[in-house]
């Protein structure tokens, strides 16, 4: 039988992993490597990241016996919501003005991505949560198989399989971690080897490039470089995941550790560091060349020195309010 930190440290070398992904599709398009295949590479490359979080969040859940019912993964996942989008209030005045910040803040798109764009993921956890919430007290069990499937077939009908446009895939996208948050839980009963899990990963990547060149040739108004979620990314996240249980324990150790302490902070805070380097004045390729390891290597910088000169702030912004239990000398 699997130890529980097997699981853990493969999962968390993942989740390190899976914020260099996400930063890899934040970063922008690689114009200054005058290839559109392999700027679409590069971005499609990172996609599973997100739907990685929902799965291991599922799983996370279900393995440690804690009841949705209980309500704490959800009230932890609102205080992160609501604790990024003030942190990114002054990013979001630097980017876009402070007449659009405000806007933003007092209207229902606060809800859907609080301050800044890439916290529709944590909004979207939100949303999970409390249907899966709904569902275990109604007592409606039965149902979740289908509504899952439901939630992840509407993203894709809604974005990339989409013949008119993509406008509701704001909307769709939210109701995705359902499935994936389920899917978490699935897996967790699962045992499949590392090879298995590398070889639908390999498959689904290869899947999502094919299925995105399909999709550009199909509809001519969509950019190879713009595809948020595709049916490859659906196998490649799942690969994923079969192959961070797969680690054993003793492997990756160092990188476990910084995966667990500081992916959420480095998945928060990386668009501080997209903003700063790009203000700093290169040629278009050395730029694509240097985005992702510098953003990457800022972020966890700036997370490593929050856990260690500001353990408070470092803790609010994970969630963590035991340390306001603590008498402090």
């Amino acid at each position: 039988m699997t130890s529980p930190n097997i699981r853990e440290n493969g999962l968390d070398v993942f989740r390190l992993l899976a914020a260099i992904g996400v930063i890899s599709v934040h970063v922008g398009f690689f114009e200054g490597f005058n290839s559109e295949e392999m700027a679409a590479a590069i971005r499609l490359s990172g996609r599973w990241a997100v739907p990685f979080f929902f799965i291991l969040s599922g799983y996370l859940i279900s393995s440690n016996n804690s009841s949705i019912r209980a309500l704490n993964p959800l009230v932890k996942a609102v205080t992160i919501f609501i604790v990024a989008s003030v942190m990114l209030i002054p990013l979001s005045v630097a980017n876009y003005g402070i007449h659009e910040t405000l806007v933003k803040i007092f209207s229902s798109g606060f809800l859907m991505s609080g301050t800044y764009f890439h916290l529709w993921y944590l909004s979207s956890v939100v949303v999970g949560l409390l249907i899966l919430l709904v569902i275990e007290k109604q007592g409606l069990e039965r149902f979740l198989p289908p509504i899952a499937i439901l939630s992840i077939l509407l993203y894709l009908v809604m974005g990339a399989y989409n013949p008119v446009s993509e406008a509701g895939i704001k909307v769709a996208r939210h109701f995705s971690s359902v499935g994936f948050l389920y899917l978490g839980m699935i897996l967790g009963r699962t045992k499949l080897t590392a090879f298995k899990g590398s070889l639908i990963l390999v498959i689904g990547f290869g899947i999502q490039l094919i299925e995105a060149k399909a999709l550009t040739y199909i509809f001519e108004f969509k950019s190879i470089l713009k595809y948020q979620f595709l049916i490859g990314t659906i196998l490649f996240s799942i690969g994923a995941f079969i192959l961070a249980r797969s680690i054993r324990p003793n492997s990756f150790r160092v990188l476990g550790l910084l995966g667990a302490k500081h992916s959420l902070s480095i998945y928060i805070f990386h668009p501080y560091f997209i903003y700063i380097f790009k203000l700093i004045p290169l040629s278009p390729l050395l730029s694509d060349l240097l985005i992702i390891p510098s953003v990457f290597t800022l972020s966890l910088i700036f997370s490593l020195v929050l856990e260690k000169k500001l353990k408070s702030f470092y803790c609010i912004v994970n969630g963590d309010f035991k340390f306001l239990k603590k008498k402090e000398y």
